[in-house]
């Protein structure tokens, strides 16, 4: 299906445009909308889906352009189901960057659009995703207009749309977390700052601050008021190394709504 696609052209010789609807970059940490233990995290799954088969794609003839004389490079397509733990709830859409700019449709509708500088690539399909049969189209550009070299190309852009994924987040979500360590001079003490970004809003949650070491002893354990901006600084008589992992309790009502858990050492 094909309809309703149309391309914005003029982004790609935009220089200041460098993506539509992309989402902020975040750290790469672990979270659940759940309550999960420190000790079993790594074998929890998360609600998402991956979108590693069934991609398909068009190559144009290279001796035609568009009326805007922009060649295009290839067009993915991928119909799939989605997994009915993603019904209802606020789902991202995850790419490996081409290093190419693209567009994206999700069954007719806009997406947005990246020039692809980063590693990965996120934009929310909330309101698009359908329970029954989705229909996802990425039209790919190259950044010259070189094309002799295509198939070289190709390959690599099938191995990295390989690694797409969809996932859902929780309507309070802990979207970044970056963690310093400090004072590795004193064996017996060290100096922890926790910064993080939250997104949603509650006047009744809380946040759950734990600090694990190594062998997932629990180190410190806080509560504070839920805000969009989490900012905590602890001094611990334990040395910096031996702290290994930072734990993120989002607690709504009286229930775990997310668990998020970011290694540090």
């Amino acid at each position: 299906m094909m309809k309703n696609i149309e391309v914005e052209y003029s982004w790609l010789k935009n220089s200041i445009i460098k993506g539509i609807n992309q989402l902020p970059e975040h750290s790469e940490h672990y979270f659940y909308n759940k309550y999960v233990d420190i000790k079993q995290f790594e074998y929890i799954q998360m609600d998402m889906m991956h979108l590693n088969s069934d991609w398909i794609y068009k190559i144009p003839d290279f001796n035609t352009k568009t009326s805007n004389n922009e060649q295009e490079l290839v067009t993915l397509f991928n119909n799939f189901k989605a997994e009915d733990t993603l019904i209802n709830k606020k789902n991202i859409l995850k790419l490996r960057s081409f290093n190419f700019p693209f567009y994206i449709w999700l069954n007719g509708s806009f997406v947005g659009f990246s020039k692809g500088f980063e590693r990965y690539l996120e934009f929310e399909i909330t309101n698009l995703l359908r329970p029954d049969s989705n229909e996802l189209i990425i039209k790919v550009y190259p950044v010259i207009e070189e094309t002799q070299n295509n198939n070289l190309i190709l390959d690599p852009i099938m191995d990295k749309i390989s690694e797409s994924i969809i996932y859902s987040i929780p309507n309070l979500h802990v979207y970044n977390i970056d963690v310093v360590l400090d004072n590795k001079q004193n064996f017996n003490k060290s100096i922890i700052t926790i910064n993080s970004l939250l997104n949603g809003y509650s006047d009744s949650a809380v946040i759950g601050i734990y600090i694990y070491d190594k062998e997932r002893k629990m180190i410190l354990k806080d509560n504070v008021d839920y805000t969009n901006k989490l900012e905590k600084k602890y001094n611990l008589d334990t040395n910096y190394s031996a702290i290994s992992f930072i734990k993120l309790l989002v607690i709504d009502d009286g229930t775990v709504v997310e668990t998020a858990i970011k290694k540090v050492n």
